[in-house]
């Protein structure tokens, strides 16, 4: 693994000017990539930020703190608030008793209703598929938005993955092709000591994630070593 560097982007930078969410030109509104609702304080100095469309900036919000409450309390294993490891979740969810008692029921309930459980997983897809499109952007310099191959998402806890997959999940990916020219995964392989897409420690035990080519472009994740996630075009 290797911990976040700053890379000036020296690719062609005329798709910068497309919301990577919806393919509209956008108004200039910085995103955060990772969710800052995955970190805590203080952040990474180096915490990079995406131009997108004020209304797609807005529409994640609550998705993102859904997701990152749920996914506490599933690496705490626990349903009791006071038990949450990160300050940050347990603050917001005190001021927010029904938010708070939608997940605790979730987690608490041995037989989940088949649409909560589809909407719960539409939640978690929307806020990763989010934070990987922005990777390939920010690392690939290319926008998934204008990909011709249909993508594939697939997410689920990390200590759930059987052993031969977890092994191939964690491993680094030998760079086989290369990514554009002037962009900072290009930039990463040019001066590793061996060409590997790795994954980059954002905040250690709160998020990681790899970006590159490999049958295609790939990105993986994990949120609070206990998600894993997985897109691929």
């Amino acid at each position: 693994m290797v911990k976040e560097t700053r890379y000036q982007n020296f690719g062609d930078d005329r798709q910068l000017a497309i919301c990577v969410n919806c393919s509209q030109f956008h108004d200039g509104s910085k995103d955060h990539i990772p969710s800052k609702a995955f970190l805590d304080k203080p952040y990474p100095d180096n915490l990079r930020t995406l131009k997108i469309c004020k209304e797609c900036n807005a529409s994640f919000s609550l998705h993102e703190e859904y997701v990152a409450a749920w996914l506490e309390f599933v690496a705490c294993n626990t349903v009791e608030l006071a038990n949450l490891e990160r300050e940050k979740i347990r603050a917001s969810l005190s001021q927010k008793p029904a938010l708070l008692n939608r997940i605790t029921n979730l987690l608490s309930t041995s037989e989940i209703a088949p649409e909560i459980e589809r909407t719960h997983w539409e939640r978690v897809e929307t806020v990763l598929r989010k934070n990987g499109t922005g990777h390939v952007l920010y690392e690939l310099n290319e926008s998934p938005e204008f990909f011709s191959e249909e993508s594939r998402f697939r997410a689920g806890l990390l200590a759930h993955m059987p052993e031969p997959r977890r092994r191939s999940f964690e491993q680094p990916v030998l760079a086989t092709i290369y990514p554009e020219i002037g962009s900072r995964a290009f930039q990463r392989l040019a001066t590793a000591t061996e060409p590997f897409y790795e994954w980059i420690v954002v905040q250690p035990n709160r998020y990681r994630y790899m970006a590159g080519f490999e049958n295609g472009h790939f990105v993986r994740i994990v949120v609070r070593e206990t998600l894993a996630v997985e897109i691929t075009w």
